[in-house]
This record gives structure tokens, sequence and C-alpha cells, in this order.
């Protein structure tokens, strides 16, 4: 006999309705413009992290609400980093932030689409959208394998990928 009172589920109250997260139909489960539209290039370390536990621990809407400190010991981050990253993100548009919920957002416009806008305001190249990876292009295009970090450091790096 079960002696424990059963535990209710907790009601996930997203903290904008209006801007519930719809994620494009594609093969990867994280949205591959992170790296196509060179959004991790804008995000340091932590905040990369931070987002990819929030999207690991996020429900299909996209809201999670772990305590700080317990996101602190997954990510081997104190609260001053912790908090850091978080506003970081709030600031980039990528999650809304209302203690304790977490609600990730869809991605933002492309962050290089902005670099590269001519005086117009257009942004420039063909189709008006930044360059997609290609084997020629790849951080690994002579076959050699390297750390998922070196890879986006290097595609990352002023220029792209070298």
């Amino acid at each position: 006999m079960n002696h424990f009172p059963l535990r209710q589920p907790t009601t996930k109250l997203p903290v904008d309705p209006n801007r519930i997260r719809h994620m494009p139909a594609q093969f990867a489960p994280v949205d591959r413009r992170l790296v196509y539209d060179r959004h991790l290039c804008e995000l340091t370390h932590a905040q990369m992290a931070l987002y990819l536990f929030l999207h690991c621990v996020g429900d299909a809407a996209g809201l999670s609400y772990y305590a700080d400190e317990r996101i602190g010991q997954f990510l081997h981050l104190n609260e001053s980093a912790l908090r850091e990253a978080r506003h970081g993100l709030v600031q980039r548009q990528f999650v809304l932030y209302r203690r304790p919920m977490y609600q990730l957002l869809d991605l933002p416009p492309s962050a290089s689409s902005f670099r590269s806008a001519n005086p117009s305001g257009e942004p420039s190249g063909p189709g008006n959208s930044p360059p997609r990876p290609s084997p020629r292009n790849s951080p690994c295009a002579n076959g050699e394998a390297i750390a998922i970090g070196e890879a986006i450091h290097r595609w990352c790096a002023p220029g792209g990928p070298q």
C-alpha cells in the first residue's frame, strides 16, 4: 500500500503566451539556425550551455522551471555566471525569464544578416540570407576530426571557417 499522497502535476504558465516557440520542420532536434545563421557566434560558452540545457529540459512549448542552484550544478556555473548568461540570452531574445519560469523563444533574425546589411538596410548577398555551410567551407573540410567547440570557434572566426 502506498502511504505517500499522489503529487499533483505542476502547471507551467508561459512568461508570454503570445510568444510560444515553434520549431521549424527539420531533421535536427535543436534548431539548426543556431549554427547556419551564426547565432552561436554571438553567445558566450555559458550562454550556449544554458540555452542547450533549457532546450533539453523544456517541454514542447519551451517552458522549464529548474532552480538556479540546480542549473548551476549541472552546468558548473556559479550564481553570478548563471545570472550573466541568463541576462545575455534574455537581451538577445532567445529566452524570457520570470522566476522560476524560463521560456525559450523562436530564434531572432540572423545576427550575421544585420552585420552584413548594406546602407539601404537590406541584407546583402545572394537571396539576402547568410551563407550556408557546405563541405567546401566546413570547419572539417579536410576530413580531420575536431572537437565541437573548436568547430564552432573556427566557424565563428572572422571570415568564416578556415
